[in-house]
């Protein structure tokens, strides 16, 4: 039934809707969010990335709603940068090789989140390399890459966000590799970012609809790949809901 609905043009479409129109909109409000405490003018970003939110549905090819989801990043990314330290200031997503501490934190964090959807999956039946909206490259679990879309803003660019805020992380924790120019997290840093992150997962929120109870993240990514496995079984991504915070 997954085969089956990975070739299938309408069902891809469908959940690739699905999925990116929700993570824009956490996108932008997470920003919203993030400026209470700034005094940076985002309104601009902040509009822009919600007419690419409103696109999203209009979308006849699953590249064209790549190329919003693009375009809203590199908003949403640019509002970021320009609401964190200046030492922390970034310019846009960098990823091979990730050219600031920036990029290096989320670029770890995004690595770790993947392989932890990676094993839910893989532990309730699925293949992690069988996925409907990225395509199927040799040995990447696609389907992981999938849902991780859901959880990249809500999870770790909350997390950095609120370690750079809270003076946890010093540029100190990083250095600069003469070889490949990448930036590189030293031990000191692993050991902070991954006990921020921990916790990220451990708390609690109350963000799927379909829950009437609060439950931690970590929970939250185990009953959405139930709630896949659901949609998998009747032949429809109708029912699935990503996680949309308020």
């Amino acid at each position: 039934r997954q085969v089956h609905m990975s070739e299938n043009e309408n069902d891809k479409l469908d959940f690739s809707k699905k999925i990116i129109e929700n993570k824009i909109h956490n996108q932008r409000v997470l920003l919203t969010r993030y400026a209470r405490n700034s005094s940076c003018d985002i309104s601009n970003q902040v509009s822009a990335i919600k007419i690419h939110e409103k696109k999203i549905q209009q979308c006849s090819s699953i590249e064209q709603i790549m190329g919003y989801e693009g375009n809203a990043s590199r908003q949403y990314f640019a509002a970021l940068s320009s609401m964190v330290a200046e030492e922390f200031k970034f310019k846009g997503r960098s990823r091979r090789p990730p050219k600031d501490p920036f990029n290096s934190m989320i670029s770890l964090g995004y690595t770790i989140l993947l392989y932890e959807i990676m094993g839910e999956i893989e532990n309730r039946g699925l293949s992690p390399y069988i996925g409907f909206m990225h395509k199927d490259m040799e040995n990447h679990p696609t389907l992981a890459s999938d849902l991780l879309e859901e959880w990249r803003a809500v999870i770790v660019d909350a997390a950095v966000m609120s370690l750079i805020q809270g003076n946890e992380i010093r540029p100190e924790e990083f250095h600069k590799d003469q070889n490949t120019s990448a930036v590189i997290i030293d031990e000191k840093g692993i050991n902070i970012f991954l006990k921020k992150l921990e916790k990220k997962l451990q708390s609690n929120m109350n963000y799927l609809e379909y829950l009437d109870h609060p439950i931690s993240f970590r929970r939250a990514i185990w009953w959405q790949v139930s709630k896949l496995i659901r949609c998998i079984d009747n032949g429809s991504f109708e029912e699935y809901q990503p996680i949309r915070i308020r």
